[in-house]
């Protein structure tokens, strides 16, 4: 559906352009790349085990004092070129050499043609891609996500029903979507300046990716949760009156949310503008300094910004994710928060020294440096596990409550 109309008419060597014979070609090809980012990429996995092996056996043989007993080796990083015996590069180093195969691959894919074409889809024809071919909600998702139906055993909205409600391709976990709603719909009636993100008692929201084009996460992310936002606005106009009219509301998919994302042009050229794990953390890096200069301007100009968390204008970045490539930003923000077990993300944090803690046994101590001092130790090296977008939600409730 997406192909440009010169790709459209004609196939290779001038034969009549045939879809089922382009798709065939394009799947094979894919599947070619695929299998071989995934050799580079088990390769380069199992050079840094290997180092990590090498260290750990030469500080048992050699009786040093790790910081630990077999298994649970604290590791001081050092790099000769991560090649002296004995010694670990640092958890930034072994990131970066993991970004490699797939930086290699991307070239490959830009070279092969095989997207050719698909870059000139939208959000608009994304979303209706997502629509033809997915699945149909249940009646069950239909109420929850749409509000149910009233005693009448009418859908709610009066507009809404399972023939016309979008199918989905990519689901977003449960919660998620709920989630990110609620922050985007509390407190309307704060006013935002014009090119802000909207906030929610000063949380504002951006998605920063590496393996998803813009299009593709306003499809299946921004704009479900815009939708998801309309409805949650729309509930509360009918129980608060005092709320402004629905109409003087941004309610449709006007609001601003960044994407940070890479990019495929028409050609099927991806251009890397999230290279990798590094790049993401220095996408928060930059986020902070940014943060840091509003919130010092802020502080110059208002006496009353001596009090930093009574004003409320500190900042605090939560960053969360699931694979090796958000390790660097999971550790660059003040919360850093791991969705899920990954077992290769948890193996590499683990065996470079990173501790990995369930969310739910927080004790407000560990917060205590975020909450007063705006961020946490840089050199805290700690990432928060959690298995759902409900815990989510209740730390960012706990953070609120803490901040007032």
């Amino acid at each position: 559906a997406s192909l440009d109309s010169q790709t459209s008419k004609m196939f290779a060597d001038g034969e009549e352009y045939n879809h089922e014979q382009d798709l065939e070609r394009r799947l094979s090809l894919f599947q070619e790349l695929e299998n071989e980012f995934l050799k580079r990429y088990g390769e380069a996995k199992s050079v840094l085990f290997k180092l990590f092996e090498d260290h750990k056996n030469d500080c048992l043989e050699e009786n040093k004092s790790c910081g630990g007993s077999d298994g649970e080796l604290s590791m001081k990083s050092s790099i000769d070129g991560g090649k002296t015996m004995g010694q670990l590069p640092p958890i930034h180093d072994v990131l970066h050499a993991l970004d490699e195969p797939s930086n290699v691959v991307t070239e490959m894919v830009s070279e092969s043609r095989v997207l050719h074409g698909l870059g000139h889809a939208d959000s608009s024809e994304l979303e209706e891609m997502l629509h033809l071919h997915g699945i149909a909600p249940s009646e069950a998702e239909l109420e929850r996500v749409m509000g149910g139906v009233n005693s009448f055993g009418e859908h709610k909205s009066g507009e809404v029903t399972s023939e016309n409600v979008d199918k989905v391709v990519v689901r977003l976990r449960h919660g998620c979507e709920g989630t990110l709603a609620r922050l985007l719909a509390e407190n309307m009636n704060d006013g935002l300046n014009e090119g802000e993100a909207p906030s929610c008692l000063g949380w504002s929201l951006a998605v920063l990716s590496i393996n998803w084009c813009p299009a593709l996460i306003d499809a299946s992310l921004v704009k479900p949760v815009l939708r998801k936002r309309q409805h949650l606005l729309r509930t509360e106009k009918r129980r608060n009156e005092a709320i402004p009219p629905v109409e003087n509301l941004q309610l449709e998919y006007d609001a601003e949310i960044p994407i940070w994302s890479n990019h495929v042009d028409g050609d099927g050229v991806v251009t890397l503008h999230v290279p990798g794990s590094l790049a993401k953390r220095d996408r928060i890096a930059e986020l902070r300094r940014r943060l840091h200069e509003e919130f010092e301007s802020e502080a110059e100009t208002n006496s009353q910004c001596a009090l930093a968390t009574s004003s409320g204008r500190r900042s605090i970045i939560v960053y969360v994710g699931d694979s090796s490539t958000d390790l660097a930003a999971l550790l660059e923000a003040d919360i850093g928060i791991i969705m899920g077990k990954s077992s290769s993300t948890v193996l590499i944090a683990e065996r470079w020294g990173i501790q990995i803690s369930p969310l739910q046994k927080r004790d407000r101590s560990k917060f205590r440096d975020v909450i007063v001092c705006g961020e946490k130790n840089r050199d805290q090296k700690i990432i928060w596990q959690v298995e759902s977008w409900q815990e989510i939600d209740e730390m960012i409730r706990e953070l609120d409550d803490y901040w007032e």
